[in-house]
């Protein structure tokens, strides 16, 4: 069984505040996570709209939710998986995809990759390239390149294991680079290598 992950003393009386239902320190607990968790959740829904909405969800669920919290895993871990999980049900529960994949999105003409760059065209594409992603492969590569989080950690988060995630990882990272390449910004070899 696992054993409560230790709190320093003012954090665990702070979470007995959240339990208890202090107002003051549950708008302390969404101003601490709130930034973290819409850029999670924004890049896991792809939409800023949806995005808030998500948020809101979320942290319904971690205001009802923090009485059972029993502190198995830090207080951070825990509502980063109800963000995942909230994001994937939106996700899930949206239309069908219509068969938009990488492959269809038209070519774009060859620019310098400094020029994209410099006008921010660099970080659209890779957006592009995200939303492209189906569902799992763009949740792993999230999860891993803008949160961080181990293999494990995704594993955990997701409910699977380690070798499924390192496999969507591996997919999700040619994907993106097979997208790349295709608009130009890549060579023979990248920083998307896997590792």
């Amino acid at each position: 069984m696992n054993e409560p992950v230790p709190q320093s003393g003012g954090e665990a009386e702070w979470l007995d505040r959240c339990r208890a239902g202090d107002p003051g320190a549950l708008a302390a607990l969404y101003e601490r996570h709130v930034d973290r968790v819409y850029r999670l959740v924004r890049r896991l829904v792809g939409d800023p709209a949806r995005a808030e909405d998500v948020v809101h969800d979320v942290f319904v669920k971690v205001f009802e939710g923090i009485g059972r919290f029993e502190g198995r895993s830090n207080l951070e871990t825990w509502i980063r998986r109800i963000a995942v999980h909230a994001a994937i049900d939106v996700r899930r529960a949206r239309a069908p995809v219509t068969g938009e994949d990488l492959d269809s999105i038209p070519e774009r003409r060859t620019v310098d990759p400094g020029d994209r760059l410099a006008q921010g065209e660099l970080g659209l594409l890779l957006e592009e390239a995200l939303a492209c992603l189906s569902d799992r492969l763009r949740e792993c590569l999230v999860l891993r390149e803008t949160e961080g989080l181990s293999y494990q950690e995704i594993a955990d988060a997701l409910g699977t294991n380690v070798g499924t995630v390192m496999s969507r990882l591996h997919r999700a990272r040619q994907e993106v680079r097979q997208f790349l390449k295709k608009h130009g910004i890549l060579g023979p070899r990248s920083r998307l290598e896997d590792g």
